[in-house]
């Protein structure tokens, strides 16, 4: 812990990050913590914390964090070709959850909210005929998915048996002993047994 605390790892850090070499893998390494791997431990805490100011923070943080990926989706192609673009969008991340800019709360009312609202009937409209087929669909093909289900419980089950075999055999020269209790016939997987 006192090297994190160091001028010298300070310094390698930043060389490392603006780097051409290493720029690009460390610079999404980082987006991806600063942008959801940090705010998804945050929002747990204040979700467990009962804390509603933070609940809110957090909200509004997820609402723009996921318009701006629809938007980088869209503009991959594009933005990929800008020079340090993933340093841009580190800066921006911080800059969405950092307390004294306030940023996603800035974002979301001053942006997102004011959209949101003015196009509120085609949003609602367009999310519950969507959920209206996504629910026929499920209804119309309950048999089918009752088999997947059940082919995945005994992958999952049979997986289980493998791995606890393998933790518990103290013979390390055959690595695929218990493969042989993997169900793998046609009767396996058939969809009227009882879960």
């Amino acid at each position: 812990m006192s090297l994190l605390g160091c001028p010298i790892a300070g310094d390698v850090g930043l060389k490392l990050l603006l780097s051409p070499t290493s720029a690009s893998v460390i610079s999404r390494t980082a987006c991806v913590a600063v942008g959801v791997a940090f705010p998804v431990y945050s929002t747990f805490k204040a979700i467990e914390n009962h804390d509603e100011e933070e609940k809110e923070q957090w909200l509004m943080y997820w609402a723009v964090y996921g318009c701006f990926h629809v938007a980088e989706i869209f503009g991959d192609k594009l933005l990929f070709w800008f020079p340090y673009y993933h340093h841009a969008k580190l800066a921006f991340l911080i800059w969405l959850q950092l307390p004294v800019s306030n940023g996603a709360r800035r974002c979301f009312r001053q942006l997102l909210e004011p959209f949101l609202l003015k196009h509120r009937n085609q949003f609602d409209s367009v999310v519950d005929g969507t959920r209206n087929e996504l629910n026929k669909f499920v209804l119309s093909h309950q048999p089918e998915l009752h088999l997947i289900k059940n082919a995945a419980q005994k992958l999952l089950t049979a997986a289980r048996g493998v791995v606890s075999e393998q933790t518990t055999s103290t013979d390390h020269n055959h690595p695929t002993q218990g493969l042989d209790s993997i169900p793998c016939d046609a009767d396996t997987f058939s969809d009227d047994e009882e879960i």
